[in-house]
């Protein structure tokens, strides 16, 4: 006979501890418990809880009264990896942002440029707190995809804003969580099958003869989840050789063992665009056309030491057409592929991690490279591949990091070897994050923490950076790395109300960048072509800062107003020309203001407005008048965006306008982008059935 037990006391669990009902703390949540089997069993590890009930083990059965067991906010991997997060965009704030491409939708990120050349994700590149787009570290899913021919082309990512799960933005001190050394920061672009088998449609048109569509599917088979997207978008283009056609294709699969958890995604890119004076103003017919593909495994293993390896492999062909139809013609194919292995557990004295990282890139060219003794034919082409250069970086980092009540330290230490030079580099970090003591007044619970980082990094040259000798620009093949010491310092507060999340979120930071041997191209004004060099050193200072209001959590999800956002950047560097230009290093925003509103009009219907100011640093020679040419500098723009959009069951309705204002402006100077551009579009969810949750506990 089933024996009943009352407990007459209730149990609170203050702190985290070793003790045996630790487990508990790792749910991040209130647990209730009305029964409890006593030959059930907790199994705990440092990152997650599971529990495990064999059903016929069953002998006794306790009925106890409610306990109310109140976990902390964080475990010890979440905390160090949020202490190393800049800034990040969740999938909600996605869903109605006006944009079609993920380059527009990284532009509403504090801290970051995203200069473009064309629209919708043609060509873009990404600076970071004033650095080129060479130096900055781009991952999808955790897996470096960084383009080692040229950062021009390290935003072909086979993904599209609709699957984006989430975006995150990480601190140059961050090497240790993926295995690889960035030189100005880290964004690591999520995605992940939905919680439900279903199938998402989105068709699109507007303005320049655009129109597109997607289609992405996600299904459950047994342990494996699965994501399949397909897209497609073309523009007869916003002036003269400005047209595009893009195709994209990804697959990610995740299946949840006992043992562990198995990630595999593969993706292809395929783009041909007109290149009107994308990388000279002398050429205004030039056309490109790429095409990559990725792939990846990584394997993430259960238990108290966790085990991570990965390997990944990535290939990007491009033909560059410095006159479109004619025979002036650059054929590249570069690829790149890797082994990274990482390992961490956890103790009473915190966090530790090891990684090792082996990376070939290679490059076979009709111009980059060394020269082939026997050249290469290229099968597709009539053109031979005469150029070739290999090479091999290795790598291995250690990290410990310590979470307190109040305080995170986290020391790392990345060793890079190059094999083709036989250099090594020593490159330390060190962050450090102190929560004040939660203070609570009625129904609102206030957070503040205050933040310092400092790390060292540096960056081989790209292969572009080495050899390129086309129209105007040349390459140096005898260039040096370029290396940096960066320092930062700031603050965060969060304003919640219960158990919801932060209605009010402010946080501001000051950093510094010394950095040395910094490459770039530069020439004097009455010089002709552009040369690679290494500059002797500039010094770059900053301040920035975002704030976030959220009504919704503070007055009730009735209040038409859903989002309030502020984010401010200023970068300072103190290197003059001296009578050089500077194409990249010198030339950044000094001043980027952005402010983001979305509202409810009525019932479903919603606004959604993006405003931005900028003023940038630099100057341009400029061909519009003068045909041997002016030096011009970049002039102030304020630009403005809006989507409304409706929503009914299972349907999206919106419609938008980029560059409200009709401004002309330049993210590269003499590069027009275009006027306002009104599109809009329809999605469509169909759902197959309707499954649980799954939930990690």
């Amino acid at each position: 006979m089933k024996k009943e037990i009352r407990k007459q006391q209730k149990a609170y669990f203050k702190r985290w501890t070793r003790k045996r009902y630790a487990a508990f703390n790792s749910l991040k949540k209130i647990v209730v418990i009305s029964a409890i089997s006593l030959s059930c069993s907790f199994i705990f590890k440092p990152f997650q809880s599971f529990a495990q009930v064999e059903q016929d083990s069953i002998q006794k059965t306790i009925h106890l009264e409610d306990v109310g067991i109140t976990a902390e906010d964080v475990i010890q991997t979440q905390s160090i990896q949020q202490a190393l997060l800049q800034t990040s965009l969740t999938k909600k704030q996605i869903e109605h942002a006006p944009v079609q491409s993920l380059n527009e939708l990284l532009d509403h990120l504090p801290g970051l440029d995203i200069r473009q050349r064309g629209a919708f994700g043609t060509q873009a590149d990404i600076s970071f707190r004033g650095g080129n787009f060479d130096q900055t570290l781009v991952l999808l899913n955790g897996i470096n995809i960084t383009d080692p021919q040229t950062g021009h082309y390290t935003m072909n990512i086979p993904v599209f804003a609709d699957i984006i799960h989430r975006i995150e933005v990480f601190k140059n001190t961050s090497a240790f969580l993926f295995g690889t050394s960035p030189f100005s920061g880290v964004i690591n672009f999520i995605t992940q099958p939905d919680t439900v088998n279903a199938l998402n449609l989105h068709l699109s048109g507007g303005m320049y003869g655009l129109w597109g569509g997607n289609a992405h599917l996600h299904l459950y088979t047994g342990k494996f989840s699965h994501l399949l997207a397909l897209d497609y978008s073309h523009s007869d283009g916003y002036r003269k050789n400005t047209d595009f056609n893009i195709f994209s294709a990804f697959y990610q699969t995740i299946g949840k063992f006992k043992k562990g958890q198995l990630e595999i995604q593969s993706g292809y890119n395929d783009k041909a665009y007109g290149a009107n004076s994308f990388y000279s103003l002398r050429f205004p017919n030039q056309f490109e056309h790429t095409r990559t593909l990725i792939s990846s495994i990584q394997w993430q293993s259960k238990g108290r030491v966790k085990w991570i390896p990965s390997i990944y492999y990535r290939f990007n062909f491009d033909r560059f057409e410095l006159e479109r139809g004619g025979n002036m013609n650059n054929y590249h194919h570069n690829q790149s592929g890797g082994i990274n292995l990482r390992n961490t557990f956890s103790s009473r004295f915190g966090k530790t991690s090891f990684s090792a990282d082996y990376r070939m890139e290679d490059i076979i060219s009709s111009s980059l490279g060394e020269l082939l003794t026997q050249p290469i034919r290229n099968p597709s082409t009539d053109v031979d591949y005469t150029h070739r250069k290999t090479r091999h970086i290795s790598g291995i980092s250690a990290a410990h990091g310590y979470v307190g009540k109040h305080v995170i330290v986290n020391f790392s230490l990345l060793g890079q070897y190059y094999m083709d030079n036989f250099s090594f580099y020593v490159l330390p970090a060190a962050d450090m994050l102190y929560r004040f003591q939660t203070l609570k007044k009625k129904n609102n619970h206030l957070d503040m923490h205050v933040f310092a980082s400092a790390a060292k990094s540096m960056r081989m040259p790209t292969f572009t950076d080495l050899y390129y000798r086309a129209g105007d620009i040349i390459g140096n093949k005898h260039l040096k790395p370029e290396q940096a010491y960066t320092l930062e310092s700031g603050f965060e507060m969060n304003l919640s109300r219960h158990q919801a999340p932060a209605y009010l979120n402010w946080k501001t930071a000051v950093f510094c960048r010394w950095g040395i041997d910094m490459i770039d191209y530069i020439k004097k004004g009455e010089d002709s072509v552009w040369q690679s060099v290494n500059h002797t050193a500039v010094f770059f200072a900053g301040w920035e800062s975002s704030f976030e209001f959220l009504p919704e959590y503070y007055i009730g999800k009735n209040f038409p107003i859903q989002s309030i956002r502020f984010n401010y950047m200023y970068v300072y560097s103190d290197k003059q020309s001296n009578g050089f230009m500077s194409r990249y290093v010198l030339d950044h925003l000094t001043h980027k203001l952005t402010f983001t509103l979305s509202h409810r009009m009525y019932k479903n219907w919603g606004m959604h407005y993006v405003l931005s100011y900028n003023v940038r640093k630099g100057e341009y020679i400029s061909y519009e008048k003068v045909k041997t040419g002016e030096l011009k500098t970049y002039p102030p723009y304020t630009l403005l965006d809006i989507r409304m959009y409706y929503s009914f069951k299972k349907l999206y309705f919106y419609l938008e306008a980029g560059n409200v204002l009709n401004v002309k402006y330049y993210d590269l100077g003499g590069l027009d982008q275009a006027g306002i551009w009104i599109k809009g579009g329809i999605k469509y969810k169909i759902t197959f059935r309707k499954q649980e949750s799954r939930q990690k506990v």
